[in-house]
């Protein structure tokens, strides 16, 4: 049972550090917290972290190590991912951007890759500022000249990784992929899930950890690659469609005691410019 409270009583973006508990996702992915959660390095082979300012590159230790061999494995192949959002420090809710990524379970990556990630670090000036690009064209379909062979191994060498519980991507990339891959092939394609958005970055959900109690696991996709199944864009709603700040939200009962936790020089207010003037990204 849960209990309804939350940006009301402290804003879980208020806070800037994790608790030093043994790491633990508390609740469902999108209402929920973490204890102990890790914070990812900011650079590491094959991958780098954006929009660094927000303060969301924490995870379970298993989200972090995914994302190492993930970009590991690119690297070897001569690619590399950038980025986005994993978790607050304590996971919870945010004021925007996001309903899910509360538990440290999932992170966004980029489809795009920069021309010069694999060669240097980007500045912090370029981590906030540089655009996510859209893999679809105006009409809202795969543009192949941007969703190349390069954003395909991404998607499948996250999909193929065994942690990985689903990935959420743009109908139109769903059934590009449906199209374009032979049948005899596409068993990888059911971890992909077809989301309202999800054309600019794809959206990796890791399973629960083993012996977290209070962890909530997500319904199993159905069975087969999905391609038969048919989605319209307009017809499904965006998981990640809050804008504006979420001023309660039902949790569970442990994660006050993770928000309230070792607090004093761990809480600072935010600017709140640079939250309502940041683009949103799911």
């Amino acid at each position: 049972m849960g209990i309804l409270w939350g940006m009301m009583f402290l804003g879980w973006g208020d806070v800037v550090k994790p608790t030093s508990a043994m790491p633990e996702p508390i609740g469902f992915y999108s209402h929920g917290c973490i204890d102990g959660a890790q914070a990812l390095p900011l650079d590491g082979p094959g991958f780098q972290v954006m929009r660094t300012s927000r303060n969301r590159f924490y995870g379970h230790p298993n989200t972090l190590q995914f994302i190492q061999n993930l970009g590991s494995s690119l690297s070897a192949q001569k690619s590399g991912i950038l980025l986005g959002d994993i978790s607050q420090p304590r996971g919870g809710p945010m004021s925007f951007g996001h309903a899910s990524h509360q538990i440290g379970m999932d992170v966004d990556v980029w489809f795009w890759t920069h021309p010069e990630q694999n060669q240097r670090s980007l500045t912090t000036e370029e981590r906030d500022s540089v655009p996510m690009v859209s893999m679809l064209n105006a009409k809202g379909k795969v543009d192949p000249s941007k969703f190349t062979a390069e954003q395909i191994l991404k998607l499948k060498t996250a999909a193929t990784s065994p942690e990985v519980e689903r990935i959420f991507v743009n109908p139109a990339i769903k059934s590009y992929l449906c199209a374009t891959i032979p049948e005899e092939e596409s068993a990888w394609l059911r971890t992909l899930r077809p989301w309202a958005g999800h054309h600019e970055h794809f959206h990796v959900r890791l399973s629960c950890p083993k012996n977290a109690k209070d962890c909530i696991s997500q319904e199993p996709q159905p069975a087969g690659n999905g391609c038969n199944e048919l989605f319209m864009p307009t017809e499904i709603p965006s998981e990640d469609s809050h804008e504006e700040p979420l001023l309660t939200v039902e949790l569970p009962l442990r994660c006050k005691a993770v928000l309230t936790a070792e607090t004093g020089t761990n809480i600072e207010k935010r600017n709140s410019k640079t939250e309502t003037t940041t683009t949103k990204e799911n």
